[in-house]
């Protein structure tokens, strides 16, 4: 049972240390809104990598990913969430007059975007990125073929829960390192932090859209 927590920890941060659309939106977050947001962003992304850890586990996700129709609903709605998200705060990020503040009694579309849950913006955000869904495809596959994990219910849970913990860690380490760097970024840094992360998603997403295509 040890290893198992021990495996659930490091996998639960493994997956959420890479530079990815969750990470992109919670530093956004947190810059814009502060800690509180921020971490509850990554809460949800946490929550969905457990539950698809779980479900990769007890071979949903396996099962249906040989669905043709599933596969290609996977990436274009993958793409669309991450390209929606993308453009929409590229164009806040040039738009307003301070881009660190929060914008008030704009578009219906920028109210709900910036008031939408962020559990809920981080368990979407995540859960619809394919790459992540790949990556527990895989390592849950070899980990039971190598034996790293066992097939008992116990352990399922477990190993998933633990994987919610880890990532926890990470997202709350990254919270507090964006906000307590905040006070060190002007505008023109905000700026240009904040254009990296959209053009990473806008071409993350771009690029499932056009993988559904059949471009690539």
């Amino acid at each position: 049972m040890f290893e198992v927590i021990i495996l659930g920890l490091i996998t639960g941060i493994v997956i959420s240390v890479p530079v990815g659309p969750a990470n992109l939106e919670l530093i956004k977050k947190g810059l814009t809104k502060g800690y509180k947001d921020a971490f509850k962003l990554g809460i949800g992304t946490a929550l969905s990598d457990s539950i698809l850890s779980l479900l990769v586990y007890v071979g949903i996700v396996p099962l249906i990913l040989k669905i043709s129709l599933i596969h290609t609903i996977l990436y274009l709605s993958g793409g669309i969430v991450l390209l929606i998200l993308g453009i929409f705060s590229m164009y806040q990020t040039f738009t307003l007059e301070d881009p660190l503040s929060i914008p008030e009694g704009r578009s219906e579309w920028a109210h709900k975007y910036n008031n939408m849950n962020p559990i809920l913006l981080g368990f979407t955000v995540n859960i619809t990125n394919p790459m992540v869904i790949g990556f527990w495809v895989m390592f849950i596959a070899n980990s039971l073929s190598s034996g790293l994990l066992g097939e008992s219910f116990p352990q399922l849970f477990l190993f998933s829960f633990f994987v919610f913990i880890g990532s926890s860690i990470w997202f709350g380490t990254l919270t507090t390192i964006v906000c307590w760097g905040k006070k060190y970024i002007g505008k023109s840094a905000f700026i240009v932090i904040s254009t990296i992360c959209n053009l990473v998603m806008i071409i993350c997403g771009l690029y499932f859209i056009i993988k559904v295509a059949g471009y690539l």
